[in-house]
C-alpha cells in the first residue's frame, strides 16, 4: 500500500514537468560492425595498436655489422577495430530534438591483451539552426573530410586522429556551417617529459580551441578552420647545486597554433576529398608535430619551449560503387622551428624518432573494396618514405637526411550490422 502511494506521488510530482504529457517513448539503435585485418609490414614502424596502427617508418638503425636493426619484417592478424555502439533517440525538451550515443571497440591496450575501449560518448541537442554536443566525439579537425581508408589510423599522420572530451557549438546559416569547440586530452594526448599524457592540458587549465567554417552545396563542400592549444609541459624542476638537487616550482607553458583547409567532391561514383594543415604540437592529433626546449634558466630549470612548423597535406580519390578502387597520398614536411634550440636537450612529439629529426614524409597507397549488403573485403598496399636526419639546432631542420622506405599491406573482412 505504501509503495503504491508512493509511485502516485511520483508521478504527481513530475507530470507538471511534461506538460501533463504522456512520457516520450526513446528509440534505441544497436550498431556496428565485426573487423579481421591481417597487417604486413617490410620494417619496423611507429605503431600505437599492435601494427594496425602505422604512423611512421623508423629511421636505420645499424649494428655492429652496420645492419639496420629496424628492416625487420612483421605480420599480424587483429579483429581489434570491430565495434559496437548505441545510439538512443526520441527526448524533446527546451525545443530541442536531444539524442545520445556511446559507441566502443575493443583498441585499448593492456598489459598484454588488447581491452574495450570507448571511442565515443556524448549528448546531442539539436534546434533549428544550432547544434550543442557534449561529451566525448571526433576532434572538429579530424571529421570535416576523412579519407576513405580500410587503415584503422584514418589516414594518420597526414590527417589528424583525434577523439576527445569537448563541448561542441555548431550555428548553421544558410550554406554555411560555424563550428566552436572547447576540448580536453584524453587518450589522444601530447607528449613531454611523462610521455604521452593528459596531464599537460590539465596543468595549463585551458582547454584546446576550435574555430571552424564550413560550406556545402549539392556536390562540392569545404571549410577552413583555426585551432589554439596551450600544455604545461613541467610545474617543477630540479637543479643540481654544489649543495646537492634543489627542487623548484616552476611555471612552464607552450601555446601554440594550427590552420586547416579541406575541400570535398562527390558525384555519382567519384569521390574526391584533400585536406592541408599547417600547426605545431600535433603529437595528439596523431600527426607528426614536435617541440623542444628554447630556453633555460640556469637558476631554477625553469625552461621555455619552441614548437616546430609542421606542413601536411592529402589527397583521396574513390571511384565506384560495389567495386571500389582509390588512391590515398599524403605528404608531410618539418618546416623547423621560430628559435633556436638549446643542445642536448629532449624533443618532444612524433617525428623524432631514436635521436633523428625527420626532414619529410610521403605516403602512396591504393585501394580496392568489394562491398555486398553488409559485407566487404578490401586490400590497400603501398609504401611510406621518410627522411630522418641529425638536428641543426639553429634551425630546428633535419642535417645529413637519409631516406627509409617502409612498404605495408592491409586485407581486411568485415560484416556490418
Amino acid at each position: 500500500m505504501k509503495r503504491k502511494k508512493l509511485s502516485s506521488l511520483f508521478l504527481l510530482l513530475i507530470i507538471p514537468f511534461y506538460g501533463y504529457a504522456e512520457l516520450p517513448k526513446l528509440s534505441y539503435k544497436l550498431y556496428g560492425f565485426v573487423e579481421n585485418q591481417i597487417s604486413i609490414n617490410s620494417r619496423r614502424n611507429v605503431e600505437t595498436v599492435g601494427i594496425s596502427f602505422n604512423i611512421m617508418p623508423y629511421p636505420e638503425k645499424p649494428d655492429a655489422n652496420g645492419k639496420d636493426l629496424n628492416a625487420v619484417s612483421s605480420a599480424e592478424l587483429l579483429a581489434i577495430n570491430s565495434r559496437v555502439g548505441l545510439d538512443v533517440s526520441g527526448l524533446e525538451l527546451f525545443k530541442s530534438k536531444i539524442s545520445a550515443k556511446i559507441e566502443a571497440d575493443f583498441a585499448g591496450a593492456g598489459t598484454s591483451y588488447y581491452v574495450l575501449r570507448l571511442r565515443r560518448a556524448f549528448i546531442d541537442m539539436n534546434w533549428e539552426k544550432i547544434q550543442l554536443l557534449v561529451g566525448q566525439d571526433w576532434h572538429p579537425m579530424s571529421i570535416c573530410v576523412m579519407p576513405a581508408s580500410l587503415e584503422l589510423n584514418g589516414g594518420a599522420p597526414f590527417n589528424p586522429f583525434n577523439r576527445s572530451p569537448q563541448v561542441n557549438f555548431k550555428y548553421k546559416m544558410g550554406n554555411w556551417k560555424w563550428t566552436a569547440a572547447a576540448l580536453y586530452e584524453m587518450q589522444f594526448c601530447s607528449d613531454g617529459p611523462a610521455g604521452k599524457n593528459a596531464i599537460y592540458m590539465r596543468d595549463a587549465i585551458m582547454p584546446d580551441f576550435f574555430l571552424g567554417a564550413d560550406n556545402a552545396c549539392e556536390h562540392f563542400r569545404w571549410g577552413i578552420g583555426a585551432d589554439v592549444k596551450m600544455i604545461a609541459p613541467r610545474t617543477q624542476s630540479t637543479v643540481q647545486t654544489v649543495d646537492g638537487p634543489k627542487t623548484y616550482v616552476v611555471d612552464e607553458n607552450l601555446t601554440t597554433l594550427s590552420y586547416m583547409a579541406y575541400g570535398q567532391y562527390e558525384k555519382d561514383k567519384l569521390s574526391i576529398k584533400a585536406k592541408a594543415i599547417f600547426g605545431q604540437n600535433l603529437t595528439d592529433m596523431t600527426m607528426v608535430g614536435m617541440y623542444g626546449v628554447s630556453s633555460r634558466d640556469e637558476a631554477t630549470g625553469k625552461q621555455e619551449y619552441a614548437g616546430f612548423n609542421i606542413a601536411t597535406a592529402w589527397l583521396n580519390v574513390v571511384y565506384g560503387k560495389s567495386w571500389k578502387v582509390g588512391l590515398y597520398a599524403g605528404y608531410t614536411a618539418n618546416l623547423g622551428t621560430n628559435k633556436d634550440l638549446i643542445a642536448d636537450t629532449p624533443v618532444y612529439g612524433y617525428g623524432y624518432v631514436e635521436n633523428q629529426i625527420i626532414d619529410q614524409m610521403y605516403r602512396i597507397m591504393p585501394q580496392i573494396t568489394y562491398s555486398r549488403q553488409n559485407w566487404k573485403i578490401g586490400m590497400e598496399a603501398g609504401i611510406t618514405t621518410a627522411g630522418y636526419g641529425t638536428l641543426d639546432i639553429e634551425t630546428g631542420k633535419a642535417k645529413d637526411v637519409k631516406n627509409v622506405t617502409g612498404f605495408r599491406g592491409l586485407l581486411a573482412l568485415s560484416y556490418s550490422f
